[in-house]
């Protein structure tokens, strides 16, 4: 699980959310109890908030692409 393993390395929840819920395709509600939250609605604000800062900070932007590319990578390099 590439997007499991980028998450692990990220210190902010919202990229671990992130990371999980649209590269990995993890389910909210599975993303949030792994985290120790109650249900899925609390994923679904943070992928709001930081849906809302990639929009307006090109710095979160970079970020996005950048790991990205490193799940690309890692698939990559799973496949082979």
């Amino acid at each position: 699980m590439a997007a499991g393993k980028l998450a692990e390395d990220q210190s902010e929840v919202h990229w671990k959310v992130w990371l999980r819920v649209f590269l990995g395709g993890e389910r909210r509600i599975d993303v949030a109890h792994s985290l120790g939250y109650k249900d899925g609605s609390t994923v679904t604000q943070i992928l709001k908030r930081l849906e809302s800062k990639l929009e307006g900070q090109p710095s979160f932007t970079r970020h996005s692409v950048s790991l990205q590319s490193k799940f690309k990578e890692l698939l990559s390099s799973i496949k082979s």
